[in-house]
């Protein structure tokens, strides 16, 4: 049973698995619900999200959904990400076995803060603040970073065990295909923000150019409708989806936000990559990356 918001019924029911439907339909749902995030970037929006978004809706939603999924189909197990904190509040609660897959960059002092904004929501479960959100992680922490993109210095919990991701992004009944044919003697740069940040339309426009100006043959994964970024120069292609596994493979460079899945995805296919970190974990991977050697980064934020 996986239980999330509606945006991802059709990837649930492509995989065969039934939905539990429940919290905000998507994260990119509620970022114009965040106040004060007008002219934040980097780590700085990255906090008004955590607090506004993780610490709030989604706890909220998620724990009372969890509650009621729980009560009438009771699972021996509940496995969550690292920044979805409602199920794991119900599970200590319950008495259930729960543990975390990492989703984010490994951040305590973000978990430390997190900790205080989450204390309203476990009393109303009836639990004793977690400082450092200890208990939240449950029983195993399954981290999905290789120790070259680790901030060693920052220990990861005792109970962590590696986990090494695959993606599955293709839609039911896709051909799993090239997303378009290469032009041969121009380096292909596949650009994307992921789907949350499709409406960041000045910074998609700067790379865009900049990529096509050096003669490069451009694939947009928007995560959008391409008539939001009309007109771009003549060589770019502009796709409301795609899967990133694809089109990772079959490109020379990566050009994206700092996404950890995209960034798993394009380290694995051993893609250089350039990142423009705009929110979330996203600064936090552009640093680890450029420290490996493997990507080059654009800082947005002062």
């Amino acid at each position: 049973m996986v239980a999330c918001g509606a945006s991802q019924s059709g990837t649930i029911r492509s995989a065969g698995l039934q939905h539990a439907v429940m919290g905000p339909a998507s994260i990119g749902s509620l970022v114009g619900t965040i106040p004060g995030r007008e002219g934040l970037t980097g780590r700085k929006l990255a906090l008004k999200f955590v607090q506004h978004v993780f610490c709030g809706p989604v706890a909220a939603g998620m724990a009372e959904g969890v509650r009621d999924l729980v009560a009438r189909w009771r699972p021996d197990i509940i496995v969550h990400e690292d920044l979805e904190f409602g199920s794991g509040i119900v599970a200590e609660r319950a008495g259930i076995p729960h543990v975390t897959l990492q989703v984010t960059a490994w951040r305590p002092h973000m978990r430390e803060v997190a900790s205080l904004w989450l204390n309203e929501l476990r009393a109303r479960h009836g639990l004793a603040p977690d400082p450092g959100l200890k208990r939240a992680v449950g029983r195993a922490f399954f981290a999905t970073r290789p120790a070259a993109l680790r901030d060693l210095t920052v220990p990861l919990p005792v109970s962590t065990e590696d986990l090494r991701p695959i993606a599955d992004d293709r839609r039911a009944n896709e051909e799993v295909t090239e997303p378009i044919a290469r032009v041969e003697d121009r380096p292909r740069v596949a650009i994307t923000l992921g789907t949350v940040n499709g409406g960041q339309l000045s910074v998609l426009r700067s790379l865009i150019e900049g990529a096509a100006a050096v003669g490069a043959q451009v694939v947009v994964a928007l995560g959008a409708d391409p008539a939001t970024i009309f007109p771009v120069p003549s060589g770019v292609t502009v796709l409301p989806y795609v899967p990133m596994s694809a089109l990772v493979e079959a490109s020379d460079v990566i050009v994206y936000h700092g996404g950890s899945g995209t960034m798993l995805t394009a380290a694995a296919a051993g893609k250089p990559m350039l990142i423009v970190p705009l929110a979330a974990d996203q600064p936090d991977n552009a640093d680890l990356c450029q420290a490996a050697g493997i990507a080059r980064v654009i800082a947005l934020e002062a």
